[in-house]
């Protein structure tokens, strides 16, 4: 699976965030290859899709399977984002939880994990309808 890794500079300083190294090697973990990185630096989130429109339109075009992204996405900027982008795209959690998912053994390691994962889906399942 081929990635495109984003992230923002420290604030100022145009230094790559020691968190954004991370982000690469927690992908390496899943078995996500990293094949571009962005860096952005920016005044506001916005509120629908954490990047700009602008920012938004050049991502579109890139040939990766999943964005990924080292900050924390709210359900709605996850949907939006899917949507627009019209690709997977998980946060630095979603993916810190792909990871303990991928190494739980014990029972109760596999149960705790799935809890966790659940409250992460639970906001993120608007998208699902049930029809009674």
């Amino acid at each position: 699976m081929r990635a495109l890794a984003i992230g923002f500079y420290e604030t100022n300083t145009k230094k790559v965030p020691s968190s954004f190294k991370e982000l690469i090697r927690l992908c390496e973990a899943c078995q996500i290859e990293v094949t571009e990185t962005h860096l952005y630096t920016f005044k506001e989130i916005h509120p629908a899709y954490y990047l700009g429109k602008g920012r938004l339109e050049m991502l579109k075009d890139h040939e990766v399977d999943v964005f990924v992204f080292n900050e924390e996405l709210t359900p709605l900027q996850m949907k939006n984002l899917e949507d627009v982008l019209g690709k997977e795209v998980i946060d630095r959690t979603g993916l810190i939880l792909k990871i303990f998912e991928s190494r739980a053994r014990s029972k109760e390691a596999i149960l705790q994990v799935r809890m966790a994962k659940m409250r992460y889906l639970l906001p993120r399942l608007s998208e699902f309808s049930v029809d009674l």
